[in-house]
């Protein structure tokens, strides 16, 4: 699957900083969000939507990308 021609390197630069980014952000946040609801100041539902939020972003994304036709770069 070719989707940044030439630049593919930076592509996927740039997509590992995206999930670590977001691997760094998302245990402290959780933990900040399960102590809240085991003390009762949130739902555990909230938790929930986080992740489902998180999985449906994931899921436009993917449905975004068309792996037929390589994306067209200016040179």
């Amino acid at each position: 699957m070719d989707i940044a021609g030439k630049h593919t390197s930076v592509f996927f630069a740039v997509m590992n900083t995206v999930g670590v980014f977001a691997g760094i952000i998302c245990p402290p946040l959780v933990g900040r969000m399960f102590d809240r609801a085991v003390k009762g100041e949130i739902s555990w539902s909230q938790i929930f939507y986080l992740f489902a939020a998180a999985n449906v972003a994931g899921a436009v994304c993917w449905i975004c990308l068309n792996s037929k036709y390589p994306a067209k770069l200016p040179e």
